[in-house]
């Protein structure tokens, strides 16, 4: 079973996320951060990462340079 993460970078530099255990909800909100005439203006960057087990994949969004959370998706091809 696959979790869904909702990453988020605000322009103050903190980042933050949301899990999801259904993959079109997590895909709508993606959708909704991603849209510059919906999202909140303090959202720099969205990332929507899938969880699978022991690893995490950048499903949309490019993928991060840095984070300031302690648990990080692993590099590997889009889902």
């Amino acid at each position: 079973m696959s979790n869904w993460e909702l990453w988020i970078e605000f322009d103050d530099g903190s980042t933050g996320r949301t899990m999801y255990r259904d993959g079109q909800k997590a895909r709508d909100a993606f959708d909704d951060y991603s849209d510059p005439d919906v999202k909140p203006k303090s959202v720099r960057t969205v990332w929507l990462v899938v969880d699978e087990g022991n690893k995490r994949f950048v499903a949309d969004g490019e993928y991060p340079k840095s984070w300031s959370l302690e648990s990080k998706p692993d590099r590997e091809e889009k889902a």
